[in-house]
């Protein structure tokens, strides 16, 4: 058999502990699979923002310190008010650049969406 490894963490899938693995009951297999269907990245000056699920109208980013290579949280849609927001990871936190840094990211993203 196989063994599937995260293109993340280069662990074996089964003892992978990014923050992907077991988020949506998918097989380990299709777990390896979505970590290495990045699509696109922009990067500021502390952080990045890596495009994780291709979807046929929105996207998902997950946001990333550049220096300590962590999950800070995900940008996605939120259908409720129509827009892209920034859904952050427990125990995070964040100085006035790194908002700034974030709003833009958004505000470039609903600017692309309304081009379309």
């Amino acid at each position: 058999m196989k063994k599937s490894i995260c293109t993340r963490c280069k662990k074996d899938i089964s003892a992978c502990d990014c923050y992907f693995y077991g988020s949506n009951n998918e097989s380990p297999e299709q777990e390896a699979n979505r970590c290495t269907s990045l699509i696109e990245s922009r990067e500021y000056k502390y952080i990045r923002f890596v495009e994780r699920e291709p979807k046929p109208k929105t996207k998902v980013f997950s946001v990333e310190s550049k220096n300590f290579d962590c999950l800070l949280g995900f940008v996605k849609w939120h259908a409720p008010w129509r827009r892209y927001c920034f859904f952050v990871e427990d125990g995070t936190f964040f100085d006035a650049d790194c908002l700034r840094d974030i709003q833009d990211f958004i505000n470039n993203l609903m600017i692309e969406r309304r081009k379309k």
